[in-house]
């Protein structure tokens, strides 16, 4: 008789069942919470998801320096409703840049509205949406013009 010693294929194949069965469990335990807290947050924005969702209207936006007051007006569009704030960098014609943070709760999509800014001049405007406390990237700039003489 020979003196066997090892593992019978019964004893093998249970094994290797528990060790499948242990390895889902494992998966499943960081597969599934991560899902489930991806959709919950799905109803929430991100910079990238909003593109060029915020723009400026560059037939509307000028400035005003010929006579007293001197202002400037940057008419803004939105096309996302869940948008409630944005910024703008306002740039004079020396290169120093302004920034202003302004509210917004929206009608609706493709809604435009003024923002005047008197005693300033500003020769070039750019805008970006805040989400949350993030400021999203710069999704649109132009470069103002005098505004025409009524």
């Amino acid at each position: 008789m020979k003196n066997k010693k090892g593992v019978s294929g019964i004893i093998a194949t249970v094994l290797l069942i528990l060790i499948t069965i242990t390895a889902v469990f494992l998966i499943a335990s960081f597969v599934i919470p991560f899902i489930r807290d991806n959709l919950e947050n799905r109803n929430e924005l991100t910079c990238f998801e909003l593109g060029d969702k915020a723009k400026l209207v560059r037939d509307k936006s000028c400035y005003q320096d010929t006579f007293s007051p001197a202002y400037t007006n940057v008419w803004v569009k939105m096309w996302e409703a869940d948008i409630e704030k944005f910024y703008l960098e306002l740039e004079n014609s020396d290169g120093n840049v302004d920034y202003k943070v302004e509210d917004w709760s929206w009608n609706h999509d493709g809604e435009e509205r003024e923002f005047p800014y008197n005693g300033e001049i500003y020769t070039r405007v750019s805008i970006g949406a805040i989400i949350g406390e993030q400021r999203c990237s710069i999704s649109d700039t132009i470069n103002l013009e005098r505004c025409p003489t009524p």
